[in-house]
Order: C-alpha cells, then sequence, then structure tokens
C-alpha cells in the first residue's frame, strides 16, 4: 500500500473511498511538515517510519506495520483513534466546510472490499450527523446494497474537550468603600467565576473593598461537558484610602457678642463608618473677636492631630459672619427752673444681649412734648459715647409744668453694628 505526503499547500479533497475491507482506517500527516493529500484512495506504506524531531504527531512504524493485516480490526481502531482528527483539521485548513470535512473523515476511513461499493452509511450513536460534542460515541458503519452485502462493523469516536481561556483585566487601583464591577470573558463564552482575598468581598461580579491594601481576585471558568477548564487568572489591585473631608462650620454671632464654639463637619464616610472611625480632632482658629465690627472673618481649619486607616483628609476653611446686635435707648428724668435758659437732657444706649458691647457710635434724637402731646421747642440731637448722650434744650419759653421726653437712636457708621431703636419708655422734664 501507498501514501502520499507533500509540502505543497493542502490539497483539495475528493471525498471518494479507498480500497480496502469494510473498517476503519487513518491516514496520517505531519501537520507542521505535510500536507495531507486525499484523492481516489488514500493508503499507508507498509515500509514508512516514525518522523523524528519537532514531529508532534508520527505514525508509529508498528502501527503501520499491523495495518497490513486487513482483519486486525484493533490496529485499524488504534489508528483511527489516533488519526481522524488530524484529517479533520486538514480537510478545514484546505478550504472545506465543516460537513465536507466530516465527510472526508468519513469516506478516508471507511472503505469497501470490492472498492466503489455504494450505500454505505455510518451513524454515530444511532445518529447520521458527526458529532460535535465532547464525548464519546459508538459508530457503526453498515452496507445496504442489492449486489452486496456486509457485517456491520462498529468503532468509538472520541471528541475530546476543547481547551479555553480567559481575559481578566483590572485597574490599577481602587478606593476604600467603592466597587468595581468584574468583567473577565471566558473564550468559552461560559460565565466566569471570581475569589478575592485581602481587604475585599464580593456580591456576584462586584467587588466592594472594605479596607486598605492589595486585593488578589482569580477568575476561574470550571469547564463544562464541552469545555476543559480554564486556567485561573489573577489579578492584583491596590486599595488606596478614601478621600474625607473636614469643614468648618460657618458661624454667626452679633456685633459684642463673644465667639461661639468653633465647630466642624465631617463629610464623605463609607462603609457605613461614622466619626469612630478618625482619631483626634482638627485645629480651628478665626480671626473675629468679641469687639470684631459687623463683616465676614475667617476660620481656618488644619490637620491638627486627626488620623485615620482607611481615610485621607480634605480641608475646608469656613466663615464667621458678625451681624448688627439690636440696642435699646431710654431718655432719662431731668428738672429746670422756670425762666431758665437751658436744661441737659441725656439717654443711655445699650447693646441687646448677647451683646456685651458698649455703645460708643451714633446718636439719640431728643423730642419734648407738652401734655396735649404737642413739641415744643426744637428736636434736638445728641452724640453717644459710652453708652450715653447729653445734649442742651432750651426752655427759656417754657411754662411751669411736667414734658414728656421722647428719644430714639440711630448708628450712623456707614456699617452700623447696632440696629436703630425707638425708645419705649419717655423720660420727663419738670420745669418747676
Amino acid at each position: 500500500m501507498d501514501r502520499t505526503l507533500s509540502n505543497s499547500k493542502p490539497p483539495t479533497f475528493n471525498r471518494t473511498p479507498h480500497h480496502g475491507p469494510l473498517d476503519f482506517g487513518l491516514v496520517s500527516a505531519d501537520l507542521l511538515k505535510y500536507s495531507l493529500a486525499v484523492s481516489e484512495y488514500v493508503s499507508v506504506r507498509a515500509n514508512d517510519t516514525p518522523f523524528t524531531g519537532s514531529d508532534p504527531v508520527a505514525t508509529r512504524s508498528s502501527l503501520i506495520q499491523r495495518l497490513r493485516d486487513w482483519e486486525d480490526h484493533g490496529s485499524w481502531q488504534d489508528f483511527f483513534d489516533t488519526y481522524w482528527k488530524l484529517i479533520y483539521a486538514v480537510a478545514i485548513k484546505s478550504g472545506l466546510s465543516e460537513a465536507e470535512a466530516r465527510d472526508v473523515v468519513q469516506e478516508t476511513v471507511v472503505s469497501t472490499t470490492p472498492s466503489g461499493i455504494s450505500s454505505v452509511s455510518v451513524t454515530y450513536a444511532g445518529s447520521p450527523d458527526a458529532p460535535t460534542a465532547a464525548g464519546s460515541y459508538a459508530v457503526t458503519a453498515s452496507l445496504n446494497n442489492g449486489n452486496y452485502t456486509a457485517s456491520p462493523v462498529s468503532g468509538t469516536l472520541v471528541v475530546a474537550k476543547a481547551n479555553q481561556s480567559i481575559t481578566f483585566t483590572l485597574p490599577a487601583y481602587g478606593a476604600y468603600g467603592s466597587d468595581i464591577v468584574l468583567g473577565a470573558v471566558a473564550s468559552s463564552q461560559l460565565p466566569v467565576g471570581y475569589a478575592a482575598t485581602g481587604p475585599a468581598t464580593l456580591s456576584g461580579n462586584v467587588l466592594h473593598f472594605t479596607g486598605v491594601g492589595s486585593v488578589t481576585v482569580a477568575a476561574s471558568q470550571a469547564g463544562n461537558v464541552d469545555y476543559n477548564a480554564a486556567g485561573n487568572v489573577a489579578r492584583t489591585i491596590t486599595v488606596n484610602k478614601a478621600a474625607l473631608t473636614v469643614t468648618a462650620d460657618n458661624l454667626v454671632k452679633v456685633y459684642g457678642q463673644a465667639n461661639p464654639a468653633l465647630t466642624f463637619t465631617y463629610s464623605g464616610f463609607v462603609n457605613g463608618d461614622t466619626a469612630a472611625a478618625v482619631k483626634g480632632s482638627p485645629k480651628l482658629s478665626t480671626t473675629a473677636t468679641t469687639s470684631s465690627t459687623v463683616g465676614t472673618y475667617p476660620i481656618t481649619l488644619t490637620l491638627g492631630t486627626l488620623t485615620a486607616a482607611n481615610y485621607t483628609f480634605i480641608l475646608a476653611n469656613g466663615v464667621m459672619a458678625v451681624a448688627a446686635a439690636d440696642s435699646t435707648v431710654g431718655a432719662g428724668n431731668v428738672s429746670g427752673k422756670f425762666g431758665a435758659a437751658n436744661v441737659t437732657l441725656s439717654a443711655s444706649v445699650k447693646a441687646v444681649s448677647p451683646s456685651t458691647a458698649t455703645v460708643n457710635e451714633g446718636s439719640v434724637t431728643f423730642t419734648v412734648r407738652n401734655s396735649a402731646n404737642v413739641v415744643v421747642g426744637q428736636t434736638v440731637t445728641g452724640t453717644v459715647s459710652k453708652g450715653n448722650a447729653t445734649v442742651s434744650f432750651s426752655t427759656g419759653t417754657l411754662a411751669r409744668g411736667t414734658y414728656n421726653i421722647s428719644v430714639t437712636y440711630a448708628d450712623t457708621l456707614g456699617t452700623p453694628n447696632l440696629n436703630n431703636s425707638v425708645g419705649t419708655t419717655t423720660g420727663t422734664l419738670t420745669i418747676k
């Protein structure tokens, strides 16, 4: 018997059976060095010797010698089990479709004596369709011809599981408390499983970081009836601290009030953390004082003694706003002699609590009225100093009697530190 081997391109296959008894046989070839030629018949020389060197699928000479015996079914089965995939692969490489490649395998390994007898059928576990799923299949060749009879022969077709691989990438860094959706893909398109070590938890394909450090995630695919298990692919990600913002609280006080306690607020806790996750405290200061005039003053926040295992700190300053304080004004009681030219009117101005400021700005306006509530004399104004205002009032034309003195206060600064006020009670001027 003979075998055709070539160093040329893969040949075009003619799907015709070769000579021999009704049985399973196969022609070998070196996939790396040779192409398989399948034409009117394909046979094997008895004196072939094995390939050497890097030849991955060398035909054993002992097996070839045994193939000279057509009745040696075990040798033919061995030959078939070893080389049917090679024929299929070369057929595909030559440009045939999958169905045509399966036909090439069938018609190469199934032959009749005499040659050329038609109506040979091959079934795989009872089906005429060659299997594609991995597994072991009983193969039966039978003849249905009006002129010839032959006993069916059986063999076994083993479709090996396919290999698969996993593609898996991870970013280099993550942050404490954050999530990453894992997206490993198996070449088989089967679902990928994950296992994580380090400060992290897994929920399906969602990786959640529970601490700072290094997290290693292994992606795996165990395979199924058609695929071998993929090699695990491990990736490592560095988990950095999360950012926690520490902000000085904005505060408001009134002119003359002592500074309230300076406070701060955290924002950005993750994983259900509270202030208990932080040790120490920031340092707070302001340029505002009790005597600061109306306006805004910075509250500066620095790190102080703050530390945290899982957080870095973003520091934000605040503002102290000083608002105008309320005021009260009241007229004093005064008496004068009938016919005297003048008396001195007086009033006191105070800042309302919580302000403790002594008023040294603004003026008080005095108005004197008789019992009929008619204004007498002129309305006069006195400047406030140390909480008091005084002014001279002409009484030369006043008759004996008691007169009412009403007062109003106005802060005359461009930016007033005190709100204006009207005296709620009146003083009296008595002319005797």
